[in-house]
């Protein structure tokens, strides 16, 4: 009696689970093959059942085996051989290409993250050179600077021009024209000092506003941590034995857990399969059933001597275990006339 055969449907309900993760990764691996989508689902659809075929083709062989036909067993075996090179393969790429998706994915967010932070001290930079330069103009120029606009101070261009032309009408331009001329000549030079402020203070305005547009931006963000980048180094630091393993460790550590992860992926199926849908269990037998069975000599019709025995059970041949529990029946009932004789 199969003593196991309540636990070989939690094998069977592995077998199935695992073997719907593989085909999942094989039908990714299958889209991303070919940019038209019908070749890709066509190709897809191909690779899943290559897939599913390794996953199963076992139970098929072992039952060919039984059944003595040794040449569907080697069809089967190549056939087998075949699809499971085609499911390894899918799964490599498909396991290799989302490690990879997800490594990229997190270089960029870092990277972006780390680009405004850059952003920002640039920011912080100009923010303090425009703070700077304000001061520096306003404390080299006296406090004239907050007590007068430069609009106001163009107002009075006009008025100079007019009295520098009216007094070198006048006999040349004498000591009245020449003091005009420097007051104009300083007006220009305080409007000129304010356009300056002005200018400066707007570009300090737009840094301000920039900067609390960059400060929100990464406040929702954060650098990431790409969990397959991180096991590639770890792995490689352990095979190394170095905490810093170069990129061309790292890079072949993540092939080899690729790899391996996807052998698992094609294994597991098959191998939970196996065990889940044995058919092969050992079977009750006569010499197992309890002593208060009797086989009686009336089961048999013994026709013949012991040397030639001629036996013709009445239940199907197929309720016997094997040979060996017939021969020891048969030895059974003829003993008494062994002992005659």
């Amino acid at each position: 009696m199969d003593t196991l055969a309540p636990f070989r449907k939690y094998f069977r309900i592995a077998a199935l689970v695992c073997s719907a993760a593989s085909a999942v990764l094989t039908a990714y691996f299958g889209l991303q093959q070919n940019p038209n989508a019908i070749l890709a689902l066509a190709l897809a659809a191909f690779l899943v059942a290559c897939s599913l075929a390794s996953d199963y083709i076992i139970l098929f062989v072992t039952e060919a085996w039984k059944t003595g036909s040794r040449l569907a067993v080697a069809g089967m075996v190549a056939a087998g051989a075949f699809v499971f090179s085609l499911n390894l393969m899918s799964n490599v790429g498909s396991v290799g290409w989302q490690k990879d998706q997800t490594i990229t994915e997190a270089k960029v967010q870092t990277t972006n993250y780390t680009d405004i932070g850059v952003t920002i001290a640039k920011a912080e930079d100009n923010e303090r050179l425009y703070l700077s330069r304000i001061k520096q103009l306003s404390e080299a120029n006296g406090g004239w600077v907050t007590s007068v606009t430069a609009d106001a101070l163009r107002a009075r261009i006009p008025g100079l021009e007019l009295a520098i032309q009216q007094e070198s009408k006048r006999g040349g331009c004498g000591p009245r024209c020449l003091d005009r001329t420097k007051e104009r000549d300083e007006v220009l030079s305080r409007i000129g000092v304010l356009e300056q402020i002005t200018k400066t203070e707007g570009m300090l305005k737009s840094t301000r506003e920039a900067l609390a547009k960059y400060r929100d931006e990464r406040s929702k963000q954060k650098p990431a941590v790409a969990a397959a980048d991180s096991q590639s180094q770890f792995f490689a630091s352990l095979v190394k034995f170095d905490l810093k393993p170069s990129d061309e460790a790292k890079a072949w550590t993540s092939v080899g857990m690729s790899t391996w992860l996807a052998i698992g992926l094609c294994i597991a199926p098959v191998l939970f399969g196996f065990i889940g849908w044995r058919t092969d269990a050992p079977q009750a037998t006569l010499a197992s059933k309890p002593a208060n069975e009797n086989v009686s000599r009336e089961t048999f019709n013994v026709s013949q001597p012991a040397s030639v025995v001629l036996v013709q059970p009445k239940q199907d041949a197929e309720s016997l275990a094997s040979w060996a529990d017939l021969h020891r029946v048969l030895n059974h009932l003829t003993e008494p006339k062994r002992l005659a004789a």
